[in-house]
């Protein structure tokens, strides 16, 4: 059973941006499931072939952000990251200012099939926020569960997106 240890309250510094090291030693599952949802979706993982968590692609699946010791501006005052259990990861959300509605289906589904517990959508960030926050964690912290998208990226959609955002939420009701 996973452990919920506050790291920044442990005054962990954060090694770097994004710090997967601390990641790797305080909490590794959270990067096993990284490394299967990368599996899943057919990408090479950050650290290549040899696995430097130093050396990431630029692509798809870039981890943007880890571990933190800090409260982001507009950010949650007890954030997952806090707790190695969170990572953000690069996917793009966007070609020719039209939004890639495939790619955000196939790899949220991908991070549930992975072992993640929550994913949020992030559009105007061409990012996705994988945890494994589960549901005691987010009810004493008041916490969206499973799958959410921040309500500022909302008017990034238009109708189009919107109905195809409808037909994935109609397909996948049990994580919301």
């Amino acid at each position: 059973m996973m452990k919920y240890i506050n790291y920044r309250d442990e005054q962990i510094k954060q090694k770097g941006s994004p710090d997967i090291i601390t990641i790797i030693q305080k909490q590794p599952q959270t990067i096993e499931k990284y490394l299967n949802w990368c599996r899943l979706i057919k990408i090479l993982p950050y650290g290549g072939k040899n696995g430097n968590p130093l050396k990431q692609n630029k692509g798809i699946g870039k981890i943007l952000s880890g571990y933190r010791d800090h409260i982001l501006e507009g950010g949650a005052k007890d954030s997952p990251h806090f707790y190695c259990i969170a990572i953000d990861v690069f996917i793009p959300f966007w070609n020719s200012k039209k939004i890639l509605i495939q790619n955000v289906y196939d790899y949220t589904k991908k991070a549930f099939e992975a072992g993640f517990l929550r994913v949020g959508l992030y559009p105007s960030k061409n990012m996705c926020h994988f945890d494994l926050a589960n549901s005691e964690w987010c009810s004493k912290r008041n916490a969206f569960s499973h799958c959410w998208v921040q309500k500022k990226n909302l008017e990034y959609l238009g109708f189009q997106q919107l109905f195809l955002a409808w037909n994935f939420i109609l397909e996948n009701q049990n994580l919301f």
